[in-house]
């Protein structure tokens, strides 16, 4: 898997947050178009998290649409899915701090989204999504550490288990795996 394709499993990994910040940023008192784009920072801020949000559903699209070109056999899979409820409090809440007006708090909160990209990255944690679990996709980590991202049910493994079938998978990244029925 790319590094590239790794960008945008951590930018779709903030799509909850592209929203709310969006939304924190909306002039509702006084809906006033021409002021809105007249304000030069609210409006780059804005463009930037629409491209961002836009960029959030390639992962999502690419789960759907990828072949699964090769199997592996889990005997017990358990759900890892707090994870990602760990790494929302940990990260999202700070980020939502972000005031539009002070230029400074844009850059130290740009500094520390790309940051935690950067480590995101290099510590292959791309199967910590949040939109995944907003997709219906679960976080399942098997007897060998193997992460597998997939829809179904814990009791689909174990099926497949006791019926001596592997499971068809797409590698993501090492240890990684994406399992679609």
């Amino acid at each position: 898997m790319t590094n590239l394709f790794k960008l945008f499993l951590f930018i779709s990994s903030y799509s909850p947050l592209y929203v709310i910040v969006a939304l924190s940023i909306f002039p509702y008192e006084n809906i006033d178009v021409q002021s809105f784009v007249e304000d030069q920072v609210t409006l780059t801020v804005t463009i930037i998290l629409l491209v961002l949000f836009s960029l959030s559903f390639l992962p999502i699209w690419y789960m759907k649409k990828c072949e699964l070109n090769s199997t592996i056999v889990s005997e017990r899979v358990a759900r890892k899915n707090e994870e990602i409820l760990s790494y929302l409090v940990t990260y999202i809440v700070p980020l939502l701090a972000i005031n539009v007006k002070e230029i400074s708090t844009l850059i130290t909160n740009g500094i520390l989204f790309m940051i935690i990209g950067y480590l995101y990255i290099k510590s292959n944690l791309i199967h910590v999504n949040i939109t995944f679990l907003l997709f219906g996709w679960n976080i399942y980590e098997d007897e060998l550490g193997r992460v597998i991202i997939s829809k179904d049910n814990p009791d689909y493994f174990i099926r497949m288990n006791i019926a001596n079938n592997p499971i068809r998978v797409r590698k993501l990244a090492s240890n990684i795996y994406l399992h679609r029925s």
